[in-house]
């Protein structure tokens, strides 16, 4: 069996497993997904470096990484976000409004 069909072999047996798990973990499916590609990608990586005793635990352990690093890039854009809408805009509901003029009121006042 060649390394592509063992993986193959391998993930098909916890792959929804994982994929809940992810979805529990990050609370929307589509950060899910992109986790669980990224799992996937390392484990292909490290089953083709070596033996991995457990692949089912290692890949947990991965997505268990993954969607902490998923999470804290999130909170640091929504941090990142906040701090220059504080300083940079206003806001107009939910959206932000840009306090410099727009290209017409730059020419009108030319």
């Amino acid at each position: 069996m060649n390394d592509d069909s063992q993986f193959q072999a391998v993930i098909a047996s916890f792959q929804p497993l994982l994929r809940r798990f992810l979805v529990a973990r990050l609370g929307n499916e589509a950060d899910a997904d992109d986790a669980l590609q990224d799992t996937l990608i390392k484990l292909h990586a490290a089953m083709a470096g070596g033996e991995i005793d457990n692949p089912k635990a290692f890949a947990f352990t991965i997505a268990r990484n993954v969607s902490v690093d998923i999470v804290r890039r999130s909170a640091r854009a929504k941090s990142r976000d906040s701090a220059y809408g504080e300083t940079q805009t206003e806001r107009a509901g939910d959206d932000f409004v840009d306090r410099q003029p727009g290209p017409e009121q730059q020419m009108s006042g030319r």
